[in-house]
């Protein structure tokens, strides 16, 4: 039944929302998800992502602009830096001008010209330093409220946008799929950071990027982005792996019939 489960989750392209109680179980099956899918190098099969460090706390102006942009742009620099953080952990070799090809592309694109470490940044290992000195620096900006002292001019890589990464991670993997991203979620995450995840979802975006987000029956906001509710039908597949809908039903089913 598990190695069923896996299959359902990864062999397809489809945005899952994957319900389940938040237990230890749930996320041991979930990590066993990237050692099934692991990262390789010319392939077609999907490649499993466990993301790490995605979830921001909630604070009090959730509606602003600023805080919205501010966990945009954390979770644009989370889903890239933890793609490149697992090829690097890989046992798989990149040759090393391919490497370098693909990392002045990225440069180009989004870098800093007038950055002093700018031209330092030739490999996968100083990208993934750069964007993680970024996603700290969105992750203050959505913390505090007071962002006049706060510069992206100090950002090697001040912006990005998985749209313009992700194929070009493809192409360096030489990958005929996507990129599961599995996000594992609990209830300290905030609505700000619900809203980004659900963003993805109503993207046409799983020919690179396939949401597998894992949540208990009761807490995930599906009612929320940034262009209104994302739809089940339309958006998004499901995916159970214990009885907590069922439960969850029953019980909104008792209170109902209780009115």
């Amino acid at each position: 039944m598990e190695e069923y489960l896996k299959r359902q989750i990864m062999d397809t392209s489809r945005h899952q929302i994957i319900y389940s109680y938040n237990t230890k179980e749930r996320h041991q099956f979930l990590q066993e998800l990237e050692e099934l899918y692991s990262v390789k190098v010319n392939c077609d099969t999907p490649i499993a992502i466990y993301m790490e460090d995605f979830m921001l706390p909630e604070v009090a102006k959730t509606n602003s602009y600023e805080t919205l942009s501010a966990a945009g742009e954390f979770l644009e620099f989370t889903i890239i830096e933890n793609i490149i953080t697992k090829i690097l952990t890989s046992p798989i070799t990149l040759d090393e001008k391919r490497q370098t090809d693909f990392t002045n592309r990225i440069i180009r694109l989004f870098g800093n010209r007038k950055h002093e470490r700018i031209n330092d940044i030739k490999m996968l290992k100083e990208l993934r330093t750069a964007l993680l000195e970024s996603k700290s620096f969105y992750r203050e900006c959505y913390l505090q409220e007071d962002r006049e002292k706060l510069s992206t001019d100090k950002l090697p890589i001040p912006f990005i946008t998985t749209e313009l990464v992700v194929p070009k991670l493809k192409s360096l993997l030489e990958m005929d799929s996507n990129f599961g991203l599995i996000f594992d979620t609990d209830s300290s995450i905030s609505i700000v950071s619900a809203i980004t995840i659900n963003n993805y979802i109503g993207k046409r975006c799983n020919t690179d990027l396939s949401i597998k987000l894992a949540c208990d029956a009761t807490s995930w906001p599906t009612y929320i982005s940034l262009n209104g509710p994302i739809d089940a039908i339309h958006d998004y597949g499901t995916v159970e792996l214990d009885d907590c809908i069922k439960q969850y039903t029953k019980k909104m089913k008792e209170i109902k019939e209780s009115e």
